[in-house]
């Protein structure tokens, strides 16, 4: 059930996400600041990472002490993210590409802590050389950079000299994220045609493009812009690829579709 629910709030993310990008994310409350979201965001942030402890502990301890510490942890995401989207809205359509970003990054901490539940709930009641707890401590470690990453950005999107540059930084540890899910092999796949991997490799030459005449421009908008789709070509191309490697019969070829993603997203 918390596993479901935190899957809610990773969905209604990526919604706001979707209305972020068209331009449509508007502040409800015009009384509501950016600065006063940030406080609110930093108290359920580091609490957070008290709770992401507390079901690293719990993989290992009963399974009462291991469904405490996962409700806690939802609790105080579904907070967060909350304050996160008040967040995006307060810096206003006129801003789209930071909320874009700000959003993303309440989105991968709470696809992170969706994984590490799972395998917590996987390792509870193991012998401890289950390799199930091997993930749930390299999950907890990737969850407290997920936040802390999330604290930088909220501590610099209100300076719009250093956003575009700040954003860079975060897509970079995103897509490390992404390249370490795809070489341990988990999580869902959905084969993929070979003309779906073509589109998914179009998108990258785009993304390219676009760092470059972000690179030459030096604006942090178009730094800002660049960030967020060079993300999101990445995560598209390494999901294609697995999809595309799942339903091909010759092995060589195989291999090659998926070295050949894994070095597209280390470039």
């Amino acid at each position: 059930i918390i596993g479901k629910n935190l899957q809610g709030v990773l969905h209604n993310l990526d919604t706001t996400i979707m209305f972020a990008s068209a331009g449509t994310l508007n502040v409800e409350d015009e009384s509501e600041t950016f600065g006063g979201q940030r406080e609110e965001i930093l108290k359920f942030a580091q609490e957070l990472v008290t709770d992401v402890q507390a079901v690293l502990s719990g993989s290992a301890g009963t399974q009462g002490e291991l469904i405490t510490a996962a409700e806690q942890s939802l609790g105080n995401m579904q907070q967060l993210a909350e304050r996160i989207k008040s967040a995006a809205s307060c810096l206003g359509p006129e801003n789209q590409e930071a909320q874009v970003m700000l959003l993303n990054t309440a989105k991968d901490v709470c696809s992170n802590l969706v994984d590490l539940i799972h395998q917590a709930k996987t390792a509870n009641g193991e012998d401890i050389s289950h390799p199930a707890y091997g993930q749930v401590k390299n999950l907890s470690k990737s969850v407290i950079g997920n936040i802390t990453n999330l604290l930088k950005s909220v501590k610099t999107f209100e300076d719009e000299s250093s956003r575009g540059t700040r954003a860079m930084e975060s897509s970079v540890a995103a897509i490390a994220q992404e390249l370490q899910l795809f070489r341990s092999g988990e999580g869902a796949v959905v084969e993929a045609t070979p003309e779906e991997l073509i589109r998914a490799n179009r998108a990258i030459t785009q993304a390219t493009s676009r760092a470059v005449a972000a690179a030459a421009s030096g604006q942090q908008e178009d730094l800002l812009a660049t960030a967020n789709i060079g993300r999101r070509a990445i995560a598209e191309l390494l999901q294609t690829c697995r999809g595309a490697a799942e339903g091909c019969e010759d092995k060589q070829l195989k291999s090659e579709i998926l070295c050949r993603g894994d070095e597209l997203a280390v470039q």
